[in-house]
């Protein structure tokens, strides 16, 4: 199921290639977005209320939490390198893509095509690593 496979495209961006903390986080965030964009009915559906009810969707709510982790992960890392707060900083680069890729799913952008889109959401995660690196 593609929706479970969510983890493994998030894992193989930040991928086997030495990168700073800094650049897989930024790689992760736009990866999320187009994701998003690529399938839409997929990430309606891990958006929603179903992945969190573990009890009657379990594949879901592993998947929701697979993809998290392999999010927190990264910011460890950071975090053991003195760059980032893991728990508050997840939270805000979650919060960062979703809502990037909810708008442009939902047509909510001037320019809405492809390459706009993940243009933004490169600036977008470059500018949150930026600022959590000073």
């Amino acid at each position: 199921m593609r929706l479970i496979k969510i983890s493994t495209t998030f894992k193989g961006t930040i991928g086997f290639i030495k990168k700073s903390d800094r650049l897989r986080l930024e790689n992760i965030g736009v990866a999320y977005v187009k994701y998003a964009i690529d399938h839409q009915a997929y990430y309606r559906v891990m958006s929603s209320d179903y992945p969190r009810n573990s009890n009657q969707y379990p594949q879901l709510a592993q998947a929701s939490n697979n993809a998290f982790n392999v999010l927190l992960d990264v910011i460890k890392a950071g975090q053991a390198a003195k760059v980032f707060n893991a728990q508050q900083l997840a939270h805000v680069c979650w919060s960062l893509v979703h809502g990037v890729a909810m708008l442009a799913i939902d047509n909510q952008f001037m320019s809405n095509d492809r390459t706009s889109v993940v243009e933004l959401a490169q600036i977008a995660t470059k500018t949150v690593s930026k600022g959590i690196s000073a």
